[in-house]
C-alpha cells in the first residue's frame, strides 16, 4: 500500500457514508451555460458543500453536478436559488437518483479482480 500510495496510484481516506449523517438524497444536476463560462460555472458549483461531483461535459449539457441533500425541498432551494443565481448559468435539469447501484468509491481498473492489471505508475 505504502509503494501504491507513494507514487500516486491510490490514495487512503474515510469515506462518509451519506444517508447515515442525513444526507439521503441524491442528484444529478444537468446545467447549459453560456459560452465562455463553462469552467467559471463549474468552479463555482464545486464550492457548494452539498456538490460531491462536478465535471464539465460535450453536448447539451456543459456541466455535470452530483449532490446530496437532506430533503427533496432542499434540492429544489439549492438548484433555484444558488446554482441558478451563478452568472453565466442558462437553464438546469435535475435528476433525483433513488437507488445507487455503483460508485467511483468502490471502482477499480479491469483487470484488477482477477490480478490481470499492473497497478504500476505509467
Amino acid at each position: 500500500i505504502r509503494a501504491l500510495t507513494e507514487h500516486g496510484i491510490i490514495n487512503v481516506r474515510a469515506v462518509v457514508n451519506p444517508e447515515k449523517v442525513g444526507y439521503g438524497v441524491m442528484a444529478d444536476v444537468f446545467v447549459e451555460v453560456e459560452p465562455g463560462q463553462v469552467r467559471e460555472v463549474a468552479e463555482i458549483a464545486a464550492n457548494f458543500p452539498q456538490v460531491s461531483y462536478v465535471a464539465c461535459s460535450t453536448g447539451e449539457c456543459d456541466v455535470s453536478i452530483s449532490l446530496r441533500v437532506r430533503s427533496i425541498e432542499e434540492l429544489f432551494n439549492f438548484v433555484t436559488e444558488k446554482l441558478g443565481k451563478i452568472p453565466g448559468v442558462r437553464r438546469t435539469q435535475s435528476f433525483l437518483l433513488p437507488v445507487k447501484i455503483k460508485d467511483l468509491d468502490t471502482w477499480l481498473p479491469p483487470g484488477v479482480e482477477d490480478n490481470n492489471i499492473s497497478l504500476e505508475p505509467i
